[in-house]
């Protein structure tokens, strides 16, 4: 069962298209209609670029961690990534040897320090580098799209999803 798109407008006018769900977070790579994505994949998608691991909106340090959080993750802990891969979208930036020298370090010591135990607070804290040392906020995701992420957490946890109305 693929996953459905229609078109929109994106925060600043550019065509874009929307999901009509969100895919379920998975290992590995996936097709992009096979209503499974890895953490990076979904980033992509969201960011409306080409489907890939490696999305172009991602800091390649965020992304790395990233990678590593959805592959090393049970089923269950994976769809909790969510916000993280929102949060992500937009932490790119034109190569700056600083910033990716400090990023890097940040990730190393919270790797050292017990950070591989807990990927997902490393990538989160990552995040927080990020912002700290850029001033990058998370990019405003289009309403329908934080619709669609509602219903899909909430279809995992049995909870009755929100409709829009």
């Amino acid at each position: 069962m693929g996953i459905r798109q229609r078109k929109a407008e994106g925060l600043h006018g550019e065509p874009m298209t929307i999901p009509d769900r969100l895919p379920i977070l998975d290992r590995g790579d996936h097709a992009p209609d096979d209503g499974r994505a890895c953490a990076m994949e979904a980033a992509s998608w969201i960011a409306g670029e080409p489907w890939s691991s490696h999305p172009r909106s991602v800091h390649p340090i965020i992304a790395r961690v990233a990678r590593t959080a959805n592959d090393q993750l049970d089923d269950e802990q994976r769809q909790r990534l969510w916000p993280l891969v929102l949060s992500s979208v937009g932490t790119a930036r034109p190569f700056r040897p600083i910033l990716y020298r400090r990023l890097r370090a940040s990730m190393r010591l919270q790797v050292r320090t017990g950070g591989r135990d807990d990927l997902p607070g490393l990538w989160r804290n990552l995040l927080d580098e990020h912002a700290r040392l850029t001033g990058h906020r998370p990019a405003t995701i289009p309403g329908e799209r934080l619709v669609s992420l509602d219903d899909h957490l909430r279809n995992l946890s049995g909870r009755e999803p929100h409709r829009a109305g």
